[in-house]
C-alpha cells in the first residue's frame, strides 16, 4: 500500500459561490499546483432509496481517472453491460482544468442538471470529491448523519 500524501484528500466541506464567469474555486487545500490541471466532472447520482435521486457533479483527480479509463477499457468490448458503462461514463464526463487562480469552468449544461446555480458545496470523498447545490446537499446531509455511529465504527 502506497502513503497518501496529505495533499492528496479531499477532506471537509466547502461553500463556493460561482463568479461572473460562472467558475467555481476549487478550494486552496484542495489544489496541488502543477499535478492537476486537469479534473474530470461526472454528473453523478446518490441514492437514498430506489425512488429517490440527488444529482451532483462527481469530481476525480487525473490518477483516479485513470484507474477507471483502465477498469472499463479492460471490460469485455462485445458486452452489451460493458458498453453501456463506457457510454454513460463517457457522455456524462467533462475535462476542466484548474487555472492558475485555482477555478474550475464547469458546462452550464453539466450545472443545470445537477441544479447548481449561485452557489455550491464541495464535499470531499477522500480520494475524490462531488460539488452540490446547497439545497440537494441538506436532503443528503441528514441522511448521512443518521448513518454517522455506523459510518466511525470502523475507526
Amino acid at each position: 500500500m502506497s502513503a497518501t500524501n496529505a495533499s492528496d484528500l479531499y477532506c471537509s466541506q466547502y461553500r463556493h459561490a460561482r463568479d461572473d464567469k460562472g467558475r467555481l474555486q476549487v478550494p486552496s487545500r484542495w489544489r496541488n499546483g502543477e499535478a492537476e490541471t486537469c479534473l474530470m466532472v461526472i454528473e453523478w447520482k446518490e441514492w437514498i432509496d430506489a425512488n429517490t435521486s440527488h444529482p451532483c457533479l462527481l469530481v476525480v483527480p487525473p490518477a483516479v481517472w485513470e484507474r477507471l479509463v483502465e477498469s472499463l477499457k479492460a471490460l469485455p468490448f462485445g458486452d452489451p453491460i460493458s458498453q453501456k458503462k463506457r457510454r454513460l461514463v463517457g457522455k456524462r464526463s467533462q475535462r476542466v482544468a484548474i487555472d492558475k487562480a485555482g477555478r474550475i469552468n464547469i458546462p452550464d449544461e453539466m450545472l443545470q442538471k445537477v441544479g447548481i446555480q449561485k452557489e455550491a458545496i464541495f464535499v470531499g470523498l477522500l480520494d475524490r470529491f462531488q460539488i452540490w447545490d446547497p439545497d440537494r446537499y441538506k436532503e443528503i446531509d441528514s441522511e448521512d448523519d443518521k448513518f454517522e455511529a455506523e459510518a466511525f465504527q470502523s475507526l
